[in-house]
């Protein structure tokens, strides 16, 4: 296999006022690699053309031609509802069931269910760091809108790989975040975990290492379109290069910071926040009792820590 991240989530076309830009898990990991310097390649598993997926996989300053992957993607439109909250809403959607993995590293991370449970169960197995971030399990479409319902995740139970690191970010999956997390701590129980909560840090579990550490925030008033994406991203790469879950998820923090405050939109200075990946070495960490690993005891240790 070769060494790069195959992430296997639909091209994202995103309708914003008057811009169109291009979004989704593969640019941001992308813009994420570009960013800190990597030296590592990002490769669409799920089979859309050859142009599609180089036109979609361009440097990010470079403008792109959407049409060239517009039949393969899922197109996004942010609207206010009556409310005045914006919400986003489909335009067009895709549906795959079959991929091509080519990588040694893997980020599963749909964006509306554009494949099953059972896709990613079928080539998760062979890689060497596997990320399953569910926030794209999360989500449907009805009548077009976007919502976000934590229950949907009872449809991974049976499905998630014992290799496959899940990553969750609480205020990504809503009102019902709380209630999904604790379905994915308690229920799901995966080995390894990483959950996020935004202003307040991160944690990430490992039962199989007894391993649990609280990472502190990293603050950025930069626009935050993509953050999660790039955090998975980077975790993903760190732990190629060796790192524990513990330095990757420091590593991850720091970098996002930095690309969420240099970044121009979708532009970014190739390289401008490398020395990001060392600080590492100097963030300090609380390392938890081993015990933390039910939801009732990441809450408690998630409060005493902030």
């Amino acid at each position: 296999m070769n060494n790069c991240i195959d992430v296997y989530a639909a091209p994202t076309i995103d309708h914003a006022a008057d811009n169109i830009e291009r979004g989704g898990p593969a640019f941001y990991i992308l813009f994420a690699m570009h960013g800190v310097g990597a030296s590592i390649g990002v490769n669409l598993a799920l089979p859309c053309s050859n142009t599609a997926a180089s036109e979609y996989l361009a440097e990010p300053c470079r403008p792109t031609n959407f049409e060239a992957y517009r039949d393969c993607a899922t197109a996004f439109s942010l609207e206010l509802d009556p409310q005045g909250v914006k919400r986003l809403k489909a335009l067009h959607s895709t549906f795959f069931s079959d991929a091509l993995p080519s990588c040694n590293a893997a980020v599963f991370s749909p964006i509306n269910w554009e494949y099953s449970p059972m896709l990613l169960a079928k080539y998760s197995a062979g890689y060497r760091v596997c990320i399953l971030d569910v926030q794209g399990f999360t989500r449907i479409s009805s009548d077009g809108r976007i919502e976000r319902f934590g229950h949907l995740l009872a449809e991974l139970r049976g499905h998630i790989p014992w290799n496959c690191i899940v990553r969750i970010s609480v205020e990504d999956v809503g009102d019902e975040g709380l209630e999904a997390l604790s379905y994915i701590v308690d229920v799901l129980a995966p080995i390894r975990l990483v959950v996020t909560f935004g202003e307040k840090g991160a944690i990430a579990l490992d039962r199989a290492a007894g391993i649990a550490v609280a990472v502190e925030p990293y603050v950025s008033e930069g626009y935050s379109v993509g953050a999660g994406d790039m955090f998975t991203g980077i975790l993903a790469y760190m732990l190629l290069r060796g790192e524990d879950l513990a330095g990757a998820t420091i590593a991850a923090a720091s970098a996002v910071k930095c690309l969420l405050d240099s970044r121009e939109g979708t532009c970014i200075e190739k390289g401008v926040c490398s020395k990001n990946l060392v600080e590492i070495k100097v963030r300090k960490v609380k390392r938890l009792p081993c015990t933390c690993h039910n939801f009732n005891s990441i809450i408690s240790l998630l409060e005493w820590w902030y």
